[in-house]
């Protein structure tokens, strides 16, 4: 133990600080990258008629 927390044998703070920038460097660009997958593919089903636009169904005081 070191400070509290569990050391693994043979990594640095240097190693392990590398190592969690990596793993969340890569879990971010997971992310984006589905996020714009997403968004395509629903581009995609909207413009083919596979999902519709959703359609107000109240009219509020402020719109009229």
């Amino acid at each position: 133990m070191d400070d509290g927390q569990l050391v693994r044998r043979g990594q640095s703070r240097g190693e392990r600080a590398e190592r969690a920038i990596r793993v969340t460097t890569v879990v971010a660009v997971a992310l984006v990258a589905a996020f714009v997958s997403y968004q395509h593919m629903r581009g995609v089903a909207v413009q083919h008629g596979g999902i519709r636009r959703p359609r107000r169904c109240c009219r509020s005081a402020w719109t009229g």
